[in-house]
């Protein structure tokens, strides 16, 4: 109706526009689409446009009609300038729209609201040279109508000329944009950076970068006597600091995209409470809070940086023990060479013996013994030399086996356990 392009009535056959299309909107840039009313059918109309970064969003109207002054190829049709055109729906007061007003509602995370109005749009949409795109760089809901008016010049039979007669039309939609991501960045509050460790004695503040339409919870934990108790679960905010000392457990959520993600961050100087956001059991590690005071007081070394030393002692213990090995080792020898020197003598009797008896042996046969006797001596020294060869291996085996043993324990606890990023 030419009231404000307010009220609808069906497009008959006798009417201007039947059976043709001025044109089209579309949008380009986005990189996905998702219905911001899920599940309810009768507004799939609202789509909602996912944007990435560097994405750049733009409404483009594509005029199927070249000829603004005989549409359809018709000579007695034509866009008529509208120079007291107004808007009822977008409250927009009554000024020259020209050739067709493109109107843009744009309607921000805290319900702001701005209107932009485009008159004399389709001879602009109707040259190449003309910029009739609308670019969409903020997240928020959208409003899009174009506004035209249509004369209709027909003559009477035999071409007698009668009144003109005017219809209003107007082609509207809506739809949303917002960001795909879900993302919440910690940043310290003394240094400004973002935190890339789960613990900070400055506090931190969330960012969520520019993402005004994610959901935010914060959970915060404090230690106890009794172990680890819940003092905060609330809905959060973009920009809100944390200074006060504690786990702070913060969830951020798309409720477009359905992604929800997680970090942890501990406020305060105690070393047991940064190891336990690394390696606690509650954020993918292997110890609960009660694993890590007994260690603590085990002799455990808790340090700055959330990583854990075992004790020395137990290094050292176990370092005691293999020198003592290496000490007992020539006891056994010399033990052997006894025996050695005992069978020695045993045999250089029986010589002697053997000697007074057999006094018709001759010297060489005498020599002969002894020869015998000295090579089956060496051979009894000698055979005990292996043993201890392999005694003096197995403990220097060992030493080095608790040595790396000592290394890879700092290692392991260092490491050990997960830190949420």
């Amino acid at each position: 109706m030419d009231n404000g392009y307010s009220g609808t009535a069906a497009v008959k056959t006798d009417d201007m526009q039947n059976g043709w299309s001025l044109g089209q909107f579309y949008i380009n840039g986005f990189s996905g689409n998702a219905h911001y009313y899920d599940g309810d059918e009768s507004k799939k109309e609202n789509p909602v446009f996912l944007k990435n970064v560097g994405d750049r969003l733009t409404l483009w109207f594509r005029l199927d009609q070249r000829n603004l002054d005989a549409l359809n190829g018709n000579e007695y049709l034509s866009i008529n300038p509208d120079e007291k055109g107004s808007d009822q729906a977008f409250h927009v007061p009554a000024q020259n729209f020209k050739r067709g007003a493109l109107i843009v509602k744009f309607t921000n995370y805290e319900n702001q609201s701005r209107t932009n109005v485009y008159t004399d749009y389709l001879p602009a949409a109707a040259t190449t040279s003309a910029d009739t795109k609308v670019q969409l760089f903020e997240e928020g809901d959208y409003e899009v109508a174009l506004d035209y008016e249509i004369k209709d010049n027909s003559p009477l039979a035999w071409k007698i000329p009668k009144p003109a007669k005017y219809s209003a039309y107007r082609i509207s939609f809506k739809f949303s944009v917002r960001n795909s991501n879900c993302m919440v960045y910690p940043m310290d509050l003394k240094t400004g950076a973002e935190l890339r460790v789960p613990y900070t004695e400055n506090g931190f503040k969330l960012d969520l970068a520019r993402s005004r339409y994610l959901d935010l919870s914060v959970k915060k934990k404090v230690l106890t006597a009794d172990g680890l108790d819940l003092r905060v679960s609330q809905i959060s905010s973009d920009q809100e600091e944390f200074t006060d000392e504690g786990i702070y457990e913060f969830t951020v959520r798309n409720e477009i995209t359905r992604d929800e993600v997680t970090k942890v961050i501990y406020v305060g100087s105690d070393n047991l409470m940064k190891a336990y956001v690394k390696y606690g059991k509650d954020y993918g590690g292997s110890y609960s809070i009660t694993d890590l005071k007994e260690m603590q007081g085990n002799g455990y070394q808790f340090n700055d940086d959330g990583s854990i030393d075992a004790p020395v002692e137990d290094v050292q213990e176990e370092l005691n023990n293999a020198e003592a090995a290496v000490t007992t080792a020539p006891t056994q020898s010399k033990s052997n060479e006894s025996v050695n020197e005992t069978s020695t003598d045993q045999i250089q009797g029986a010589a002697t013996s053997q000697k007074t008896d057999e006094v018709s042996n001759s010297t060489s046969e005498i020599s002969d013994s002894n020869n015998t006797e000295a090579t089956e001596t060496e051979m009894g020294i000698t055979s005990h030399l292996p043993e201890v060869a392999v005694v003096v291996i197995l403990v220097v085996l060992i030493i080095v086996a608790l040595l790396i043993r000592k290394k890879s324990g700092r290692s392991n606890h260092k490491d050990k356990g997960g830190q949420t990023e």
